[in-house]
């Protein structure tokens, strides 16, 4: 470790001074200065007389001290000729000083060459996570990224597939249009697929999948996503979710409970902004409760738990510090309530929400029409959206 008394704050150049730098500690072999400190310090001090010091006994200290000196002082010229300064007690200051955002935009350009196209990418059936005994196509992703000015890897947009948690494919319904939609707009598109619960419905199985694993499948696609972002050449950092009806629940579920994210190792502020097309999932509790099929289908893939429905319910998540939402209703004025609710819930938090009643469409119109040639209700909201939140 350095050893320095009278240390100046960070900020003010350092004087003349002695170091001390131990090569071997009562903690155990091995330098203790790093490379990166070593060049801090020879960045802020106009000259840098180093002394190496160890414990006395030691003799490994005694013969290593030689070629650690030379090591030490090699590294030391190195830094000051890099950064402008002499041997003597003169600074020379570069003619630029680089803030750490210049920084990162050099190491940025030193990847990339403006103006170099990236060539559309197109990948099917990808695994994002392995479980024994599921079969691969439930823990999947596609993925089409746009051609792409290299330095700009573009967004992604997410979209989750509903059908009661217990049935339906990434490859399902007007997907492709879906697909034509963003890429066109210069976004990546990936469509998720995640474990289902029992079809037909079967509440007879302790075991079988419930929540939390239909969030935490879409999740881990996330973080795979994040993970190998620089190989696929999106921009990670900047996710937009969209699902439909039970998937709408799903990315309502990520958009506010953020430990789905942190489980998965994906920071929850790559989440730049949510859609949910028409879903009751916002308040589990009430979908379970409700009599015949609705509360069937809830409990099918909630458990019979109400502890479980209170914790699976986006309203419980709310914090005010969520990601801007659109969420898209149609139907019943029940329903219609519920969405409102929802939104009115995250604006008293102070998050951004807005709220479209696409009536008279059906709930199959809403995920089917979005995309579609001349549709004027929900394409341009939903594409306005995430121009506003993903650029």
């Amino acid at each position: 470790m350095f050893d320095r008394t009278d240390r100046p704050p960070p900020d003010q150049p350092l004087s003349c001074s002695f170091w001390m730098f131990h090569p071997f500690s009562r903690y155990g072999p091995g330098p203790s200065a790093r490379p990166e400190a070593i060049d801090t310090l020879a960045a802020r001090c106009a000259c840098a007389h180093v002394v190496l010091t160890g414990t006395g006994h030691d003799r490994r200290v005694r013969r290593l001290l030689p070629l650690i000196g030379l090591l030490l002082v090699g590294t030391l010229l190195a830094a000051c000729s890099d950064d402008g300064l002499t041997s003597g007690d003169e600074r020379v200051e570069p003619a630029e000083q680089a803030s750490p955002a210049g920084a990162e935009a050099d190491r940025t350009d030193d990847k990339c060459e403006p103006g170099t196209e990236v060539e559309a990418i197109e990948q099917r059936d990808v695994a994002y996570t392995e479980v024994d005994g599921v079969d691969p196509n439930l823990l999947s992703l596609d993925l089409d990224v746009p051609a792409h000015d290299a330095c700009e890897p573009p967004p992604v947009v997410v979209f989750v597939h509903g059908g009661g948690w217990r049935q339906g494919d990434k490859d399902g319904a007007a997907i492709e249009q879906k697909r034509t939609l963003f890429t066109e707009a210069g976004y990546a598109f990936a469509t998720v697929n995640y474990r289902l619960s029992p079809e037909p419905h079967d509440l007879s199985d302790p075991d079988r999948v419930t929540y939390p694993t239909h969030p935490q499948d879409v999740a881990d696609a996330l973080s795979y996503l994040d993970q190998q972002a620089e190989e696929l050449a999106i921009d990670a950092g900047r996710f937009g979710l969209i699902g439909h009806s039970a998937g709408a629940g799903i990315v309502s579920t990520l958009g506010t409970d953020a430990s789905f994210l942190e489980d998965a190792g994906l920071d929850p502020a790559n989440i730049a902004c949510t859609v949910s097309l028409d879903t009751e999932a916002y308040d589990v509790a009430a979908g379970a409760e409700a009599p015949g099929m609705v509360g069937l289908t809830y409990q099918n893939a909630f458990t019979e738990d109400p502890e479980v429905w209170a914790e699976a319910s986006p309203v419980n998540h709310v914090e005010g510090d969520e990601a801007p939402f659109l969420v898209i209703t149609r139907g019943t004025p029940g329903r219609v309530a519920m969405a409102n609710a929802f939104t009115d819930q995250l604006a008293a938090a102070g998050d951004e929400a807005t709220v479209l009643d696409a009536s008279p469409y059906t709930h199959d119109d809403v995920n089917r029409l979005l995309g579609s040639t001349g549709e004027d209700v929900i394409t341009p909201v939903v594409t306005g959206f995430f121009a506003d939140c993903l650029g």
